[in-house]
């Protein structure tokens, strides 16, 4: 049954007004995301009110912590000595959802922004579905000016299907999400009924052509023995030319995406 079918069934049934409190957690992995981290709570909040927003704060320097709680997110700190620990990352995100008071739950790092509605999270369920399917895009800043970074005016981005991920799924029906290194890839356990429909998750790595750079050196200089050892997270080597060459030809095939 299509997608379109389902969805009229669901509103001519009234589903949608007996349901009205469902809720979702959000949990992230935070390290210095005083940039972005309002749009990103701000968004979800938007889209699912009344949602529960999870941090786990990898030894934040800057305002990360206090934005959060600000926006009275639940803070969770741990530490990996100063470094990118993508062993620690998946432990992480393969199990903080288990004990989630929430059924349906959303798993992504902090410049995912995912384009669904609560009521079509509620077609979904009603349909059965228990992961909802994504197709990623890069948003790019397409200013000139390397240093204009306004994230609420990013409109335009690039299809990277290497960022499609099962982030968001209910967990009555998936008991292990078994996320691969770098966690865009899962083999999750359970009763796995993907979406029909695609919907579109945007990722705001390219908001800034210095701001990623400044990033990447950050980053590189955090990678750890384990990371280095597996080759995991090594694209944070590379050097400014090749960062500005890469966000041109990303500018160039950049189309609208919102």
């Amino acid at each position: 049954m299509s997608f379109w079918v389902n969805r009229i069934k669901f509103l001519m049934t009234g589903v949608g007004l007996k349901k009205n409190n469902m809720v979702v957690t959000i949990y992230t992995v935070c390290y210095n995301e005083e940039l972005i981290l309002p749009f990103f709570i701000e968004h979800y909040r938007n889209i699912f009110p009344n949602c529960r927003i999870v941090i786990y704060d990898n030894e934040s320097t800057d305002n990360s912590v206090l934005i959060a709680e600000s926006y009275n997110c639940e803070v969770i700190k741990f530490q990996t000595n100063n470094t990118i620990s993508d062993s620690k990352y998946l432990e992480i995100k393969n199990n903080c959802w288990k004990n989630s008071t929430t059924d349906w739950n959303i798993v992504c790092d902090c410049d995912e922004i995912c384009l669904i509605t609560l009521e079509d999270l509620k077609i979904e369920d009603h349909v059965g579905t228990s992961i909802i399917r994504f197709s990623a895009y890069d948003m790019v800043n397409i200013s000139d000016n390397p240093d204009d970074i306004e994230i609420k005016k990013l409109k335009n981005g690039s299809r990277n299907s290497i960022y499609d991920k099962d982030f968001l799924f209910k967990k009555s029906r998936i008991t292990d999400i078994n996320y691969f290194p770098g966690c865009h890839k899962s083999n999750p356990i359970g009763s796995p009924q993907y979406s029909n429909k695609q919907y579109k998750m945007l990722h705001y790595k390219y908001i800034g052509e210095n701001y990623l750079i400044n990033r990447h050196n950050i980053f590189k200089n955090r990678l750890s023995k384990e990371n280095i050892n597996f080759n995991w997270g090594t694209h944070y080597n590379d050097g400014e030319n090749i960062i500005r060459e890469y966000f041109k030809t990303l500018k160039l095939k950049s189309e609208k995406v919102i």
